[in-house]
């Protein structure tokens, strides 16, 4: 049995190592994220500190501040981890890529965010408590809504969209964001002249709208039958 100052020491121990973990990530040390991703002792020095690190985010108000601590701070101590994880062939529930992954898609860094997205979705990792949606409902709903902004900025949202879109097919999602999904893909067929693409996105997104969540495309879809035509 232990006696209270062994006890008070090992927690003294294991802070001074959580701390010299997160100093080796930031100062980008040779090895630092490799060995966290493969070492599991190492990774659950990394996630005491992730724990830390989400706690006290959430005491930064949202907006300016909260994304500057996620830009300056948050990702460049954790990227490394979550990408050294992704290009290693271990599997084990992982917050940290999940924490990594959301950051990203957050600051809308679309590119590296996508394939972590991924790996979490086909690892069956899992979001953190305080979110409602599962992980590949809320990922899908990002890259969606990621998506239709670009559209309407007039950018192409591919190969984001089309890559999720076709993932779709593989993960086990409501109705709802299927229907989403299709109403999109009309919608960038529709303006890049693929009537006949526009109708069947379309035609898919209404029969998928229900009373609660109506797709609400008929006056395109009829657009576009006639265009079609």
């Amino acid at each position: 049995m232990p006696t209270p100052f062994q006890e008070h020491m090992q927690r003294v121990r294991e802070a001074r190592a959580r701390e010299e973990q997160k100093q080796a990530l930031v100062e980008k040390k040779p090895d630092a994220a490799e060995a966290s991703a493969t070492d599991y002792s190492k990774f659950e020095l990394l996630k005491m500190s992730l724990e830390q690190d989400v706690r006290a985010s959430k005491d930064v108000p949202r907006g300016k501040a909260r994304d500057e601590m996620r830009d300056t701070t948050l990702l460049p101590r954790y990227l490394p981890h979550a990408e050294a994880y992704a290009a290693s062939d271990e599997e084990y529930a992982n917050p940290v890529l999940v924490w990594v992954m959301i950051w990203l898609l957050d600051a809308g860094r679309i590119e590296k965010a996508v394939p972590l997205a991924m790996l979490a979705i086909k690892q069956c990792q899992v979001m953190p408590n305080d979110f409602k949606r599962d992980l590949p409902v809320w990922v899908a709903d990002e890259i969606r809504t990621w998506s239709e902004n670009q559209f309407k900025a007039g950018h192409s949202p591919d190969p984001y969209f089309s890559d999720m879109f076709k993932a779709l097919d593989e993960i086990d999602v409501p109705h709802v964001v299927t229907m989403k999904y299709q109403k999109l893909a009309g919608k960038i067929a529709f303006e890049q002249e693929r009537y006949d693409d526009a109708v069947k996105h379309l035609t898919a997104a209404n029969e998928l709208g229900t009373s609660s969540h109506p797709a609400q495309v008929e006056t395109l879809l009829e657009k576009a039958k006639k265009k079609a035509a």
